[in-house]
């Protein structure tokens, strides 16, 4: 079969530059090692990803989903939500970080809330 007939991976990239591979092959490995609940090795690999291809909402997604800082969190899932914004998963994910970071904050924390409205405007998200 002629590789024009056969079907493209909707994931992965169709470019066939040397970073475009990369990208896939460290964006399939950051998905495997998220499948094997090795999430700080998946962290580590979604962010070299994001680094390669900056507008891939599914490797903004896993980076947010396998960090353990609420407010990269926040910040990664608002990235993936603009680069798709009809994901509703992704919505309902930033959503629930948000309303996470609400109820735990207190006063010292409004310069922390502040500057994630700013990161959220950024991204043209509407809480």
């Amino acid at each position: 079969m002629s590789e024009e007939l056969m079907p493209k991976d909707p994931i992965l990239t169709t470019d066939p530059s040397p970073v475009a591979a990369e990208f896939d092959s460290i964006y399939q490995q950051a998905e495997q090692a998220r499948d094997e609940n090795d999430l700080p090795r998946a962290y580590g690999l979604y962010t070299r990803a994001t680094e390669l291809n900056p507008n891939h909402a599914g490797a903004w997604a896993g980076r947010a989903a396998t960090t353990m800082d609420l407010d990269e969190s926040i910040a990664d899932w608002a990235y993936a939500l603009a680069l798709t914004p009809g994901d509703a998963d992704a919505r309902a994910a930033l959503n629930a970080c948000i309303a996470g970071k609400i109820v735990r904050s207190d006063a010292k924390e409004v310069p922390s809330l502040i500057a994630l409205g700013r990161v959220l405007a950024r991204t043209g998200q509407k809480v």
